[in-house]
């Protein structure tokens, strides 16, 4: 079974988790996406998303998960609505602006019993890359 994922906040981060996600991950899907911005809807659009004219429309649809990628200063807001909506959340870094208002989403986590974490992926950044390489070459011994 595909499961299906929306985005809110289409902009670099958001077209970048779109075409990773649809291109790499097998068993899910990009299909809609939440943008305030005419011309990212249009891009959209274009690369073949539903697009909704408010977040709660697409947190009413069928979709399994939210990527939240939008300014730093929503991603609280739109994480906790998101779980509240009974959906999954992936959100961009930093997951909130301070700890507070993460103690508040993680609350919200628990409570609904849905799934809130946060993306951080650098493996394919080239400092990553070449320390993996060192470390698959056992050119630094046994690590521990």
């Amino acid at each position: 079974m595909k499961h299906k994922a929306g985005i809110i906040g289409y902009g670099n981060m958001g077209s970048w988790h779109a075409e990773n996600v649809n291109s790499r991950i097998d068993d899910l899907e990009v299909v809609c996406v939440y943008d305030i911005d005419p011309e990212r809807q249009k891009l959209a659009e274009e690369n073949g998303l539903k697009v909704y004219s408010s977040a709660e429309e697409l947190l009413a649809s069928d979709i399994d998960i939210v990527i939240i990628a939008t300014p730093n200063n929503y991603h609280k807001y739109y994480s906790i609505l998101a779980m509240e909506s009974g959906k999954n959340v992936v959100c961009e870094k930093p997951a909130c602006m301070n700890c507070e208002e993460l103690e508040e989403v993680i609350a919200v986590s628990e409570k609904t019993g849905k799934l809130y974490t946060v993306h951080q992926n650098r493996r394919f950044d080239s400092d990553y890359a070449k320390m993996k390489e060192i470390i698959d070459r056992d050119m630094l011994g046994k690590l521990f």
